[in-house]
């Protein structure tokens, strides 16, 4: 069971920048941008307190000119603030997106990693840089694959915040797979739970808890329980070919 969606890279309202990104890389249409252009010239992050007007979604791939050159503006901009401010963790953050997607400047994963790194290492109570630099390990952006790693930062992640789901789902993605640690079936499932009780808006936490409950993992075995799940997946993703082929396994 793979980690489909592992964790959203929600870029914060940078202080320094009127140009700000949100991406969510891992929804199944691809890289997509919270952009609001009802102020001009400006790239959004947006979320439910932030702002009265909820953004439209777009994909990278249908961006056109001028919305690429708003992504060039910000991305130049926020060069011009880290030669100010070298030392600010949200900026390197921002920049490691940036580099890591492609938003206004070529991809350089080693790049991105190494802006990750420097704002791990300058704040290193936030659970995001935490969760992020784990994912650059375990699926080798910018440095070589390292589990023993992915676990340590999935686990310190957690640690600090255990509001948020996608640290328990990336945390109990570990116990289930044994990347870096044992595996850990009860832990796993334990986390998986814990995900779905703190989000129910993705797909993939309900896939991951039904699977569980379909093979037994950390659990009792409830194939009708492991079906009720998945139907929650396909009431998120009607087109998920791969929940209708598991469904008919519920039925056996």
């Amino acid at each position: 069971m793979n980690n489909v969606w592992g964790f959203d890279y929600g870029l914060r309202n940078y202080k320094y920048s009127p140009y700000k990104i949100s991406i969510s890389p891992f929804s199944n249409t691809g890289l997509n941008f919270n952009v609001d252009f009802s102020k001009g010239f400006e790239v959004g992050c947006f979320n439910s307190t932030e702002t009265k007007k909820q953004p439209k979604v777009f994909n990278i791939s249908t961006f056109n000119s001028y919305e690429k050159q708003c992504c060039k503006e910000a991305f130049r901009y926020c060069q011009r603030c880290f030669t100010k401010n070298p030392n600010d963790e949200e900026l390197m953050f921002y920049l490691g997106n940036c580099y890591q997607q492609g938003i206004g400047t070529p991809v350089n994963k080693k790049r991105a990693f190494e802006c990750y790194k420097k704002a791990n290492e300058l704040d290193k109570t936030d659970a995001c840089y935490w969760n992020n630099l784990g994912y650059c390990y375990q699926h080798g952006i910018g440095t070589p694959v390292n589990e023993k790693r992915v676990f340590e930062c999935y686990k310190k992640a957690n640690e600090l915040d255990k509001t948020e789901a996608f640290g328990w789902n990336n945390l109990g993605t570990c116990y289930h797979n044994g990347i870096g640690t044992e595996v850990n079936e009860k832990r796993a499932f334990e986390c998986f739970n814990k995900a779905i009780e703190l989000d129910k808006t993705k797909a993939c936490y309900w896939g991951n808890l039904g699977y569980c409950y379909l093979k037994g993992i950390g659990t009792e075995i409830d194939k009708e329980k492991a079906k009720e799940l998945f139907q929650k997946v396909l009431e998120l993703e009607p087109d998920n070919k791969a929940v209708e082929e598991v469904l008919v396994k519920c039925d056996e």
